[in-house]
């Protein structure tokens, strides 16, 4: 959490999240979820939990200990498997491997507001494609790993333009490294990659 008091980590056999009280490294509560749940944001005023589950976007109110449900984005196949928050906590970025997409979502009411589109020239046949994501400091910007090879053959990070939703970069990381976790530096200045395919971190200039 943001104060830094709790920590939240999904079960994704159980299907439940656990809330863990940081000074006294015990669980106080589980709580129920969709399916699959992982992706954990917690909102700037410590009031919201959003995790993806069951191929949405979810939210779980910390104060009420209500749930709300989004609305579907990656079907019924579909794996969700990225998800970020801007730092004024009005939107969420979702990435859906399965299906090629990433999806820009309104915090209120947890709406699908844009998407990228295909985000590569790869069959969406296998579990390949869009994976973690992470944001610039001011939220401009967009990375996506994306382990789905394009045209070329190669591997790449996809860096969006998050107010168009459009792609203004793409950074070849070569065929077979498979990126799939990415996170930005406080500053902005660099980003780090982890590829599945080499066992390797591999920090790139923004």
């Amino acid at each position: 959490s943001p104060n830094g008091s709790e920590v939240f980590v999904s079960d994704t056999g159980a299907n439940t999240i656990d809330e863990i009280y940081v000074p006294t490294h015990s669980v106080i509560d589980t709580i129920p979820a969709q399916a699959g749940p992982q992706g954990l944001v917690v909102s700037p005023d410590d009031k919201a939990l959003f995790y993806l589950g069951d191929g949405m976007v979810n939210a779980i109110n910390l104060e009420s200990a209500t749930a709300q449900d989004g609305s579907s984005m990656c079907g019924p196949t579909g794996a969700a498997t990225g998800l970020v928050m801007t730092a004024d906590g009005k939107r969420l970025f979702a990435s859906c491997n399965a299906i090629n997409e990433v999806f820009g979502i309104a915090v209120d009411g947890l709406e699908v507001y844009d998407d990228l589109g295909q985000v590569d020239n790869g069959p969406s046949t296998d579990d390949a494609g869009p994976a973690e994501l992470a944001l610039s400091p001011d939220g401009s910007l967009l990375y996506v790993a994306d382990d789905k090879p394009d045209a070329a053959g190669d591997d790449h990070v996809l860096v969006v333009a998050t107010a168009t939703m459009s792609v203004v970069r793409e950074v070849q990381t070569g065929a077979g490294t498979a990126p799939n976790g990415v996170v930005v530096s406080p500053d902005g200045s660099h980003y780090y990659v982890t590829e599945l395919g080499t066992d390797r971190v591999v920090e790139f200039q923004a």
